[in-house]
């Protein structure tokens, strides 16, 4: 419970300036339904609440307080305060400019919060290459002794074989390599989450004494749209007196951990091509010799000393992505930090 100064307040000066509390009678008899508060529940629609009554079983009797006056908060609770509860587009941006200024708590009841849309978006091939066997010989027909035996890349520039004056070359059929897809620019898009009720409670400056009675504390009717006056306390707790027995439970933080799973995919088809050429540059494949000159599997003759092999136009064609995983929704909202109040009325 807050702590503030207590002052003595006279009954009849609560009552000659209208500030009266509609939810006390002065014979001290008040009707009480030992149930859930219809409207709040335990903050989430269609959720039963936490306990069977809102009345603790140990819960004070009615007091009997007079108008404008009720009982103190209990030890661990914080009130009388003037609660607004109510949809949030009416929520007020302060609290009222008399009697209950101090901002207590905020908070919310009925979270809903719709999954996310994930979108992976047009995914990219990277690294994809084809590669090739090259070998010189010293036979015709690419027969006798192997002077040379590598592998060309697509991607990989030129490769320059050693062989001689007389020997025959080939270039062997390629093998696909379909590298991995990438995801570049997937979207997640989220709605705000939405609320049944707000609740705003704020709190009394000083707690007056009602004259007369030193077991009520003064507790006028709020400004609107304030229209309750409570108690409250964190947690999900039953009421504790029965002057405040219409209880519900409202949630002061909103833990939003909705996404969408990283996308994954897996790449599909391909092709390489089926011809190469030979370079002249000794030290690059800039200057090629018809490049798309040569069949795979041909045997070619007399290539020349330190022929560039160059088999880019083998490259892969027709690769696409098949998305294997992610793209979904992940996560979810939740309402978390419970605070419980229990009003007069």
């Amino acid at each position: 419970m807050l702590s503030r100064p207590v002052v003595s307040v006279a009954l009849v000066a609560l009552v000659s300036t209208s500030v009266v509390h509609a939810g006390c009678v002065g014979d001290g008899i008040d009707t009480i339904s030992g149930t859930e508060d219809a409207g709040g529940g335990d903050g989430e629609p269609g959720t039963p609440p936490p306990d069977a009554g809102s009345l603790d079983p140990d819960a004070t009797a009615p007091t009997g307080c007079p108008l404008g006056c009720l009982p103190p908060a209990p030890a661990g609770w914080t009130g009388p305060s003037a609660v607004y509860d109510g949809p949030p587009g009416t929520k007020p941006a302060a609290c009222p400019s008399s009697n209950y200024t101090q901002l207590e708590v905020e908070a919310h009841q009925g979270m809903t919060a719709t999954a996310a849309v994930c979108d992976c978006g047009t995914a990219t091939v990277k690294d994809a290459f084809c590669s090739a066997g090259v070998e010189t010989w010293s036979g015709s027909g690419c027969s006798g002794t192997a002077i040379f035996q590598g592998t060309a890349k697509s991607n990989g520039g030129c490769l320059t074989s050693s062989d001689g004056a007389s020997s025959t070359l080939k270039v062997t059929t390629p093998t696909l390599n379909r590298g991995k897809c990438e995801y570049p620019n997937p979207t997640e898009t989220l709605q705000a989450p939405t609320f049944a009720k707000a609740d705003v409670a704020c709190g009394l400056p000083q707690l007056g004494v009602c004259e007369g009675r030193s077991d009520c504390t003064a507790a006028p009717l709020p400004e609107a749209p304030f229209t309750r006056v409570c108690i409250h306390k964190e947690g999900e707790v039953a009421c504790p007196s029965a002057d405040y027995a219409h209880r519900f439970v409202a949630y002061k933080k909103l833990v939003d951990e909705r996404g969408c799973a990283a996308c994954e995919g897996t790449p599909t088809g391909g092709t390489c091509g089926t011809k190469w050429g030979r370079g002249t540059n000794v030290l690059s494949c800039d200057v090629a010799i018809a490049p798309t000159t040569y069949d795979a599997n041909a045997c070619i003759t007399n290539p020349g000393n330190n022929a560039l092999i160059d088999i880019r136009a083998m490259a892969p064609t027709s690769i696409s992505c098949n998305l294997t995983a992610g793209g979904a929704p992940t996560g979810q909202a939740a309402s978390e930090e419970p605070v419980t109040f229990c009003c007069s009325k």
